[in-house]
């Protein structure tokens, strides 16, 4: 190493000493050597040298790397479409589908199946309930429905032959005016006049009537909520019924007077007195004889026809040991024995309006005797006329 350096020791040390003899060289020739100085003085190439040490190509690198820079963005920009078109598709393909589905069960199944099951049900279950049912009496009893309804089941001309059972019809032997606006629910009668009790909430009502004329002589209205139903004497008091309401009215048959009420835990249809007791039913196949002081049961049957019960018990009327109710819905009479409930009679009620008197009514309901001869006299809801009969053999 020492000797290597030495060694470049004097290699600059003979170029000084080679460089101070060219230099005094120049001097001892004179001015003709000064041309060719600017030569030797200007050495481009060392200039040349230093621009190459700029470095220029590498700053061009670096401005190279300019758009190397900028290709991300050209990257990117080849990579927006292709995400939107995506999109595009994915909501082409879902939308498209749901709205063309959807439309056809909306509007056409349900819109088109609806109103058929509606239309049909309804009709096919209010005209079994109106028949059957026995819960179903009010659109009978709303005033608006009792005009429309269907008339009541007409016992067959041929009726099937029941043993121990008596089958009988009504002969008519006078006919008298009736209150066409009445829907009757008891009746009875005592010393020449009629007493009526008419039902429907806001239009019931305890009536006096003259028999020749049809003539209300005297009226005590039942205001709403209550729904009077059948009607008995004791004594000299009047004794009414209310439908679902629960409550038994008293009154003096001479003024109408308030004599106080009772009260009871079933519906209330028909009431007659037999002498004894009070016998009520209440829409079922179940007669009720209760005290007349208190109105507590003391006894109940079953009304039965060849051993079947027979229900919708009505309107009642006591007579000669037996009870004689209407049958809700239809032109039957049933002569019970109210010992056991069995039916010893029957009797056809039809055919006592004309057709041209039947538009507007309701059904067979109300029944009493008149004392003075045993005659029957019965009418129905809303009917025109009050009809004078006797149960003969069929």
């Amino acid at each position: 190493m020492r000797r290597g350096a030495r060694r470049i020791g004097l290699t600059w040390v003979a170029c000084v000493a080679g460089l101070s003899i060219s230099l005094a060289a120049g001097v001892a020739a004179g001015q003709t050597e000064t041309p060719t100085r600017p030569p030797t003085v200007t050495r481009t190439p060392t200039h040349t040298r230093a621009a190459t040490r700029t470095r220029t190509p590498t700053r061009t690198r670096t401005s190279t790397r300019t758009p190397t820079a900028t290709r991300p963005p050209a990257t990117a920009t080849p990579t927006r479409p292709t995400r939107t078109p995506t999109i595009t598709r994915t909501l082409t393909s879902t939308r498209p589908p749901t709205l063309t589905r959807t439309p056809p069960p909306t509007r056409t199944a349900p819109l088109a199946r609806v109103p058929t099951r509606t239309r049909t049900a309804t009709s096919t279950r209010t005209a079994t309930k109106t028949r059957t049912a026995t819960r179903t009496r009010t659109p009978t009893r709303t005033g608006t429905a009792t005009r429309t309804i269907t008339p009541p089941i007409t016992p067959s001309s041929t009726p099937t032959i029941i043993a121990g059972v008596e089958e009988l019809k009504v002969e008519v032997l006078q006919n008298y005016p009736h209150d066409a606006g009445a829907f009757t629910q008891g009746l009875l009668m005592r010393n020449g006049l009629l007493y009526e009790s008419t039902g429907l909430v806001g239009r019931s009502s305890l009536r006096e009537v003259e028999l020749a004329t049809g003539q209300v002589q005297r009226i005590h209205d039942i205001p709403a909520p209550f729904f009077a139903e059948g009607l008995a004497l004791v004594g000299e008091q009047l004794i009414q019924l209310t439908w679902t309401n629960q409550v038994a009215f008293l009154y003096d048959r001479a003024s109408f007077a308030s004599q106080g009420q009772f009260t009871y835990t079933t519906q209330g249809w028909g009431l007659c007195y037999d002498g004894t007791h009070l016998v009520m039913s209440d829409g079922t196949s179940l007669l009720y004889f209760r005290d007349p002081a208190t109105f507590q049961v003391v006894r109940s049957v079953t009304a039965r026809l060849n051993g079947s019960a027979v229900d919708k018990l009505n309107e009642l009327e006591c007579v000669d040991g037996f009870v004689y109710a209407n049958v809700w819905t239809t032109n039957w009479i049933m002569k019970i024995d109210p010992s056991d409930g069995h039916i010893a009679a029957r009797i056809d009620a039809s055919g006592l309006l004309t057709a041209a008197e039947r538009p507007g009514t309701d059904v067979l309901n109300g029944i009493t005797t008149d004392p003075a001869n045993g005659d029957f006299l019965i009418t129905g809801k809303l009917w025109p006329k009050l009809f004078r009969v006797k149960f003969v053999p069929k």
